[in-house]
């Protein structure tokens, strides 16, 4: 929801069946597939998002889902990873119907198999890196999200309300509505990410919109014989820079730290060898409550 308020366009993966060419085969697909079918329907609820161009799958002509299939390779051939093998499903990567059902199943159930999820936040941030994108994260959960925090270089901190629930015309209205504000805000957050800006300024820039979200809240929220009941709430952000494969390291840190004191000793030194590109992420923290429900990521463009 942050990502959708914030960002001048959010970008998320959908999975679709590799080399469809148009909607007939996406048809063809979701007769087949059951839980590819369940997907789109959950979706469906987005529709108006990306006829407005708010949201978006592909950035340049491509999506994410080529370097969420990278990732199993690298994972099979890169020994830094190795501590991850067991948990790799390494049929799918040969089988686009399987691996396309896996995807669906996963993100229909929050992402509870390692096999899929580590994948697909691994590959959405690789992807966000090559773009310049910043990732949207929820507060840390589990143990391989808290560990990823042990990797962040924190940029700037700021809260602000925000829409927690609301259907996708109510989201476009509240970002016209808002539209000077966000703007402003979106611009002092390229600012202190390019270095050009202080974190103080993107204090002040928050406050405003703040303030002008105070006097329009009444009007935002007012009912409108909504799909879902609109709410909305304060959430404190965290603008962090992460290296690009943070997922990775997290989740073989803790499959590591699972298994024998010498694989945890080759993994240490291996890890300590690389340091690779950043990715910007933006941590999400729902004030007042323990985290974002569900532990989605998805990629929003910062620019």
């Amino acid at each position: 929801m942050v990502g959708l308020l914030l960002a001048r366009r959010a970008v998320t993966l959908v999975p679709t069946p590799v080399g469809a060419r148009g909607r007939g085969d996406l048809e063809r697909a979701a007769a087949r597939l059951p839980r590819y079918r369940e997907l789109v329907d959950r979706l469906s609820w987005s529709r108006h998002l990306f006829e407005r161009e708010v949201a978006a799958t592909h950035v340049a002509g491509e999506d994410a889902l080529a370097d969420v299939v990278g990732i199993w390779s690298r994972i099979e051939h890169e020994d830094e990873w190795t501590p991850l093998r067991s948990w790799m499903r390494w049929s799918l990567v040969e089988q686009p119907e399987p691996l396309l059902d896996a995807l669906c199943s996963d993100m229909l159930r929050g992402g509870p198999d390692p096999g899929i999820s580590v994948p697909v936040a691994a590959g959405t941030d690789h992807f966000a890196g090559r773009f310049g994108l910043i990732v949207a994260r929820s507060h840390p959960k589990s143990l391989a999200q808290r560990a990823e925090g042990a990797f962040a270089r924190t940029i700037a901190s700021w809260s602000m309300p925000v829409l927690l629930q609301a259907d996708a015309k109510r989201i476009v209205h509240a970002r016209d509505a808002l539209a000077p504000e966000l703007d402003a805000l979106r611009a002092a957050v390229e600012a202190a990410v390019s270095g050009s800006g202080a974190a103080s300024e993107l204090r002040q820039a928050s406050r405003d919109y703040g303030s002008r979200f105070a006097e329009t809240e009444t009007q935002l929220l007012a009912d409108q014989d909504d799909e879902v009941r609109p709410v909305a709430g304060a959430v404190a952000l965290s603008l962090v820079a992460m290296p690009r494969d943070v997922s990775l390291r997290s989740s073989a840190d803790a499959a590591a730290a699972v298994g024998g004191a010498r694989e945890r000793k080759i993994h240490a030194s291996r890890s300590e060898a690389n340091r690779p590109e950043e990715v910007l992420s933006l941590i999400v923290k729902v004030m007042g409550r323990d985290g974002v429900r569900g532990g989605t990521r998805s990629a929003s463009v910062g620019r």
